[in-house]
């Protein structure tokens, strides 16, 4: 998907989709709820970390399919082969499995006090003491 499909998609023009991911610029919830609807993995976009840790219900889905497929051929499957089947299917249907999720570190620069958006954020101001 390019660069202005991806935009249009999270209702941002391409100057925006640029800027998200140069990280001049952080999305907002309308946007990441917009991608997600075209099948972003937004947990993975906010968090760094794969939702399903890269096994994706599509892959298990035709893995189980393709196992079905199987037993329809009149052999005698017992649960172990099907099982040990349903695994290399998935294997296949996905090219490798995804690397375990690694920690993700960010860092903050300059002035800190100003608003946040997120889950546990919450917008407040010191009040400061005259005098």
């Amino acid at each position: 998907m390019s660069q202005s499909a991806f935009g249009e998609a999270g209702g941002v023009r391409k100057q925006a989709q640029l800027k998200y991911e140069k990280g001049e610029r952080a999305p907002d919830a309308s946007y990441l709820s917009a991608i997600a609807n075209t099948g972003a993995d937004v947990q993975y976009i906010v968090t760094g970390v794969r939702a399903g840790h890269g096994i994706g219900e599509s892959a298990v889905h035709q893995a189980v399919l393709d196992a079905v497929d199987l037993l329809s051929l009149n052999k005698d499957v017992n649960a172990d082969q099907l099982a040990r089947a349903v695994v290399k299917l998935v294997a296949r249907n996905i090219g490798s499995l995804a690397a375990p999720p690694q920690q993700v570190q960010q860092t903050v620069t300059g002035d800190i006090n100003g608003i946040m958006a997120g889950r546990d954020a919450k917008a407040s101001r010191i009040k400061r003491k005259d005098g």
